[in-house]
């Protein structure tokens, strides 16, 4: 008999701040329903996580931008409050130093996964999620589009996410399903069972070309996409 185990996880953006004027800008669609506020602040976090916990979300991948940055500062703040939620964390690397795919190199590699090592998994290993037995590293593309390195690091389970994974050919863990039609809807289940689930997508406000899916959930691709995944 084989036994699946099911995680959901989320994705979780420690980027805002009133009082540094990072990323509230008029052109926001959605107000947050609690206000505009600042990643740091306790009372936030502890919202933010109780409603993690009552959706019965396993763990959360945190949108990381290199170290001693704004995002590594509040995530260093965040992961705190974790155990007291039940919750695990994962740090997923997005491209700080730029949109250059060579520059994410083994050399790099190694750097960076020492630094998540000594501050974060090491630091807070009992609140870490592990996947295959082996701590989660992620990176956002264009890291790894010429570099693989899980051959290299192989001490962890690392995995390329984005929405340009198929032009690397690793198939790893989808960010936003951009092949997703609405009219119809196409399931690409990528490796470990994985599978990405967005109600509602929108960032119109930050990209050009933007993308907005489901505007005002009319169409609903949420449910749609939640039975195609159940059934599958």
């Amino acid at each position: 008999m084989i036994t699946l185990i099911l995680y959901i996880g989320v994705y979780f953006y420690p980027w805002y701040s009133i009082s540094e004027d990072r990323h509230w800008d008029n052109t926001v669609r959605d107000k947050p329903y609690i206000g505009y506020y600042d990643s740091y602040n306790e009372t936030v976090i502890k919202w933010q996580l109780e409603l993690i916990k009552e959706a019965g979300i396993d763990f959360i991948v945190f949108s990381w931008w290199g170290p001693n940055s704004f995002e590594d500062s509040t995530t260093r703040v965040i992961v705190k409050y974790l155990n007291g939620y039940g919750l695990k964390f994962a740090i997923m690397i997005e491209p700080y130093l730029g949109q250059d795919p060579s520059i994410y190199n083994k050399t790099w590699w190694s750097e960076t996964l020492a630094y998540i090592k000594n501050n974060y998994i090491d630091k807070y290993r009992e609140d870490y999620f592990f996947l295959n037995g082996k701590p989660l590293i992620m990176a956002f593309n264009p890291i790894g589009m010429n570099y693989n390195p899980s051959n290299d690091f192989q001490e962890y389970t690392i995995r390329i996410t984005g929405n340009d994974i198929d032009n690397a050919g690793y198939q790893d863990w989808d960010y936003w399903p951009d092949y997703i039609d609405p009219d119809n809807i196409v399931l690409k289940i990528r490796k470990d069972g994985y599978v990405s689930i967005i109600p509602r997508f929108d960032d119109t406000h930050f990209r050009s070309p933007g993308k907005c899916l489901d505007q005002n959930y009319t169409l609903g691709l949420y449910q749609r996409k939640m039975e195609m995944d159940i059934g599958s």
